[in-house]
């Protein structure tokens, strides 16, 4: 899913049948421009990528990659309410900031605990790709699908 002014649902679970196409459609994914609504993307998030109507199994660890470059502009106090009720839900969330325009405060209210597993920052978009296989590894799946 991506989020800017709104969350815009992009891969659902249920789609894809195999890696080869689920990593196909991970890296046609473009980044989105304009606000950053970190809280409607949680919300989104919660409410219906993680729904059992999109994919979701009911006995599987629920994941959820928040990567933003900037200050939610619904305000802190909406996002880190949202991102409680999302932890709440059962959903591990990852916390992930690119660049330096980033409220570190909010970064750590949306990581899972403990939170130096599951916050990072990183200078670049580019400087994802460092990240891939540590989170493969915590995620506990084969680097190549990321």
């Amino acid at each position: 899913m991506l989020f800017a002014d709104t969350p815009w649902p992009r891969l659902f679970l249920n789609t894809y049948t195999n890696k080869a196409h689920l990593k196909q459609a991970i890296n046609s994914v473009q980044r989105m421009y304009g606000q950053t609504n970190t809280a409607g993307g949680l919300r989104t998030l919660r409410r219906w990528m993680f729904s059992e109507q999109w994919g979701a199994r009911r006995d599987s660890m629920k994941i959820g990659v928040v990567i933003t470059d900037g200050r939610s502009s619904n305000g802190r106090k909406k996002t880190l309410h949202q991102a409680k009720l999302t932890r709440d839900a059962g959903i591990h969330l990852f916390a992930i900031g690119v660049g330096f325009r980033i409220d570190s405060t909010e970064l750590h209210g949306i990581a899972s605990r403990p939170q130096e597993d599951f916050m990072f920052k990183v200078g670049s978009y580019s400087a994802l790709n460092h990240l891939k296989a540590m989170l493969a590894t915590r995620l506990q799946c084969e680097e190549r699908v990321l």
